[in-house]
């Protein structure tokens, strides 16, 4: 199994490799190159089912890892704004991505994110079976009456075909649902019972830095999504952070790359997100004048901004200060280490 994608890829492989039963990498860095081909050379030829995370940067790579992958099944997770920097328009990446769907054998399957027009332009470019998930009713396997229940997980109830269940998993956020569907469905295509299946995934732990919460010593929590920052990230981070239930809620924010086509307009779209749902947020790296700069276009109060400069240990000890029992601070950051806010305030 190929899981491929511009976000998701990490969460999506562990959910898979849950719902087979197969046992976790420790090692989640790398999914390209040497790193790559040490975990394809490391694993098990006797493991009927082998799940690899295959990233890019460039045009030519999935060419060449879906040669030597050779995949069965193939995992689309999404197409988005992250690899404009080298591939360029949306187009450019979901041809490059598909070289892994194109690579399957007539008898393979892809699993497509069925929500993602992107991602199903890919089901023109094989002759193997097709199975999408998302939540939308299209969908083979999809979700429904999604519920945050902090800080414990998800509810929802998954629906294959007319058939539904109950369902629960320990992640936070709609990206982590469409990343339990994408493991559901290969597990689905590969024959394996569902209550079975339901069963190992809601044991998965949150993925590290990836909407992953930390609990403080005080009470307090941390949401820790500092691995990645594209815009589109930070959007359904705070929608995240919108349907966890607790009283006082902050954002620690790096900068965000311009990746997409019309940054103002994502900053728009970002600034009245954060006023909306954080009492307050703090603005790393030189991050604070286009968020100002659109709160104030669209006569929102400025005044919730807080510009941290560059201090990673100063924004610290202000989240410090400012955390309660049960409030919770959103960490989301690109190139600026804000990962070390949690250690810092843990103790790690």
């Amino acid at each position: 199994v190929a899981v491929v994608g511009s976000f998701g890829k990490t969460t999506t492989t562990r959910f898979t490799r849950a719902a087979l039963d197969l046992e976790q990498y420790v090692d989640l860095r790398g999914n390209t190159f040497w790193r790559l081909a040490r975990k394809v050379l490391d694993s098990d030829p006797a493991q009927p089912q082998r799940v690899f995370e295959v990233g890019i940067a460039k045009p030519g790579e999935m060419a060449r890892y879906a040669e030597i992958l050779s995949p069965d099944i193939t995992v689309v997770t999404s197409i988005g704004s992250e690899h404009r920097e080298y591939l360029n328009e949306p187009e450019t990446t979901r041809h490059e991505k598909a070289f892994m769907v194109r690579a399957l054998p007539a008898g393979g399957v892809a699993v497509l994110n069925g929500d993602d027009d992107n991602v199903m332009w890919m089901s023109s470019q094989t002759e193997a079976r097709v199975v999408t998930f998302g939540l939308e009713a299209q969908n083979e396997v999809r979700a429904t009456e999604i519920e945050t229940d902090w800080p414990r997980g998800t509810r929802f109830r998954l629906h294959i075909g007319d058939d539904s269940w109950p369902a629960r998993v320990r992640l936070f956020g709609r990206p982590m649902i469409y990343s339990a569907l994408a493991g559901v469905a290969v597990a689905h295509v590969a024959g394996r019972e569902i209550h079975d299946v339901l069963a190992n995934i809601a044991d998965l732990t949150p993925t590290t830095q990836r909407l992953c919460p930390v609990p403080l010593d005080n009470g307090a929590w941390l949401l820790d999504d500092t691995y990645k920052s594209p815009a589109e990230t930070m959007a359904t981070a705070l929608d995240t952070l919108r349907d966890c239930q607790t009283d006082h809620k902050y954002v620690v924010l790096g900068p965000v790359p311009d990746y997409t086509e019309n940054p103002a307009e994502w900053y728009a779209v970002l600034a009245r997100q954060l006023t909306e749902v954080a009492d307050r947020t703090l603005l790393l790296g030189g991050a604070h004048q286009p968020f100002v700069e659109a709160a104030v276009h669209q006569g929102l109060d400025p005044g919730s901004f807080v510009d941290g400069g560059h201090d990673i240990l100063g924004a610290a000890d202000r989240l410090r200060d400012w955390l309660q029992p049960e409030d919770i601070a959103l960490l989301k950051g690109y190139k600026l280490h804000t990962d070390r806010l949690t250690l810092r305030l843990t103790g790690s």
